[in-house]
Formats: C-alpha cells, structure tokens, sequence
C-alpha cells in the first residue's frame, strides 16, 4: 500500500475462518511524514504559452520545478512562457531535510488556444418567433455563458438558450464565456437574427361605378427590410381570386357589395391579411314605375317612380 499523502494513520487487519472472526487495531501506527508535493496550474487568458505555477506542497524544505520543454526553476510559484503550443509534462519535487524524504507530482498539460463558436437555430424568423442558440468552447472548460440581445443581458449560466423575438428588425447577438480560470472570451454577430412581419395596405378605383365596373387594386404592403414579397392572394368578394403582380384589375359583372381580402407572404415564411368590407360597390338602376292603365280625359294622371340604384331619371 501506498500512502499518497502525509499524516498519521491506524491500522486495522481482521482475520476469519469458517465464519470465524478476529480483529487486530493499531492506533495511529504508522506516520508518513513530509513532505506532500502539489501543484496548480493556470494558463495566462491572453497568451496559451504562458503559464502561470503555483506550489500547494506541504512540509518542503527544497523544491524544484521542471516544466517538460528543458525548463526548470527553483522559485516558489513560477510563470514559464513556451516556444509553442502543445503537450508538456510538468513535474514538481519537494525535499524535506529533516526527514530526508523527497515527494514528486506530475501533471500533463495541453497548451491551446481557446476558440468558442455560436450558433442559431434559424436566422429569420416571423415576429414572435423563437431561436435556439447555441455556444461551444474548445481549449478549456466553460463553467459561465452570458448572452446578449441588442447589447441587452438575455440569459446566463447556459450553453445555449432559447429567446422569443416580439418585434420586427435585425437583431445583434452576443456570448460571453467564462471557463475553470476565469478567462474570459466572446463573439459578436451583427444583424445576426431577422425578424419580420409584412404589413398589408391596398387600395381600389373606382370603387363605386356602374355595372360592368372594371375595378384596378393596387397592393400597398410593407415589410421588414431585408425581407421582400413573394407571395400574394386577392379575393375580390365575387368569387374570383388571383396570385398576381401588385397591380390588377377585377371585372364586376353583375350588381353588389363586395368584400375585398389581401394576403401577403413574404420571404421568410411571414403572413398578414386584411379585409375591407363592402369596399367595392357594383351598381345597375333598374327601372320601375307605378301608372294607372286607365285614366279619364282631362283628368290629371299621377306616375310613380319605383326604380332602385339610379341618379337621374326621365320620363
């Protein structure tokens, strides 16, 4: 057995045969004296070749470091800087002149260079939409991430995290990383994210007129800049419907009031609609009278105008 650390230790042996039980307890018998080499290693946040050494032995009198590129010191908490990234076996021995025992630790370290990424689920997205991101660090381990939204702290704590977008615009999307040493890292993406909603606004002329009535509409949308119109449907409320340019026209044939609806889809994948009621009137008199079918000579007749939809009239 070997003890890995100083410090005074009982020993317990229990012996058995056929069930048979005995035990044997020597109280802090055996003493394992100084020293007890320790180290602490930590890479510099702004350099990978620098590393900065400290010693956590306990009981020494003498110690040496060697740093597995030929390097060696005898200070007490050594910064080594290396010719170049890579692996490198540390070794740090302790001496204790009064017990004349020596006690060695090693430890293999990686120099590299920290690199972390970020990543979206999507980069457009509909308002009110979602988006997972996500955040990895190469080189050392993470223990914090803190995430941005238009420079405003959204979430920390987290490799990734998901964020709800309620307005329209282009959104810039930071991560800061904290790993085991307390270095600090960070990515920036400007106008990473696009979050966009069309507006719908049309337009008719005429919109009263006499049957037929030849009607032009005339699609006025707005959406987010970045995105752009790919999709239309109009419904002119006399059962004719078109995917067609922004400007069309739509042929009324008979007498009505007509309900108009635009859809609008962009790019994106985003949807508004609207409706205006009996936007478009159709009209066409039609001609009734009331006239007696006998009358007296010489008697006054009276004739009465029953007709609907007109301006004018003559008799």
């Amino acid at each position: 057995f070997c003890y890995s650390q100083p410090g005074i230790y009982s020993v317990r042996l229990i012996a058995g045969y056929n069930g048979c039980k005995d035990t044997l307890i020597k109280q802090q018998y055996i003493t394992v004296d100084s020293p007890w080499a320790q180290m602490e290693t930590k890479p510099d946040c702004d350099t990978a070749t620098k590393v900065y050494f400290t010693n956590r032995s306990q009981g020494f009198t003498w110690h040496k470091w060697y740093f597995g590129d030929g390097g060696e010191s005898t200070d007490m908490n050594p910064v080594h800087k290396y010719a170049a990234l890579g692996t490198y076996d540390i070794m740090l021995v302790t001496f204790n002149s009064r017990t004349n025992c020596y006690d060695t630790t090693r430890k293999t370290m990686a120099l590299v260079n920290r690199a972390i990424t970020l990543t979206a689920s999507k980069l457009a997205v509909c308002k009110n939409g979602k988006v997972r991101f996500s955040s990895t660090m190469a080189g050392s381990t993470p223990v914090e991430f803190n995430w941005y939204v238009n420079d405003v702290q959204v979430g920390d704590s987290m490799d990734n995290f998901t964020y709800t977008f309620l307005d329209t615009g282009h959104y810039k999307i930071k991560v800061v990383t904290k790993d085991i040493y307390g270095c600090r890292d960070s990515i920036v993406r400007v106008d990473y994210i696009l979050v966009s909603k069309p507006y719908v606004a049309f337009t008719a002329s005429p919109l009263v007129g006499c049957v037929p009535l030849n009607v032009s509409f005339t699609d006025n949308s707005k959406v987010t800049t970045g995105a752009s119109i790919s999709n239309r449907m109009w419904y002119f409320g006399n059962g004719n419907a078109s995917t067609a340019s922004p400007t069309i026209t739509n042929l009324y044939p008979g007498r009505g009031k007509f309900d108009i609806k635009l859809v609008v889809t962009d790019n994106i994948g985003c949807k508004d609609s609207l409706i205006k009621t009996q936007y478009v009137e159709a009209k066409k008199p039609v001609a009734g009278a009331m006239i007696p079918d006998t009358v007296c000579a010489d008697a006054e007749t009276t004739f009465t105008n029953t007709s609907s939809d007109y301006k004018t009239s003559a008799w």
